[in-house]
């Protein structure tokens, strides 16, 4: 799920995290920044209001929540909330447009994709 940058924040809500595990992230090109009203916990320094920082191979940043939505159907199942483009309301070619777009773009840059697509 998608995020705000964290610089977005006033001064001070947002810092990076400096232990040993954001470490081993940060080495993998993904910076997690913490609330700072927060109590820290060393051993699992991530919970639902950390921001990840992520960047891409074409040098985009992306910034993702620590979060997970779930839908749940009666009191057997459950699926993960899709994300949607299109606002329910007031629907437009834009919001499809923006639907194409995003979709086509994880086919693109997903570590699983071949090097190359075929039409």
């Amino acid at each position: 799920i998608g995020a705000p940058n964290p610089s977005t924040f006033d001064d001070g809500t947002y810092s990076v995290c400096t232990s040993s595990i954001c470490q081993g992230l940060n080495s993998q090109h993904v910076i997690e920044h913490m609330k700072n009203t927060e109590q820290r916990n060393e051993a699992v320094p991530f919970n639902e209001s950390a921001i990840f920082e992520i960047a891409g191979m074409d040098s985009k940043l992306t910034f993702l929540s620590n979060s997970f939505s779930t839908v749940i159907i009666g009191s057997n199942y459950s699926i993960p909330n899709l994300p949607s483009f299109n606002r329910p309301v007031d629907t437009t070619l834009r919001d499809a447009l923006y639907k194409k777009d995003v979709v086509l773009n994880s086919y693109v840059t997903h570590s699983n994709t071949a090097p190359f697509i075929v039409t």
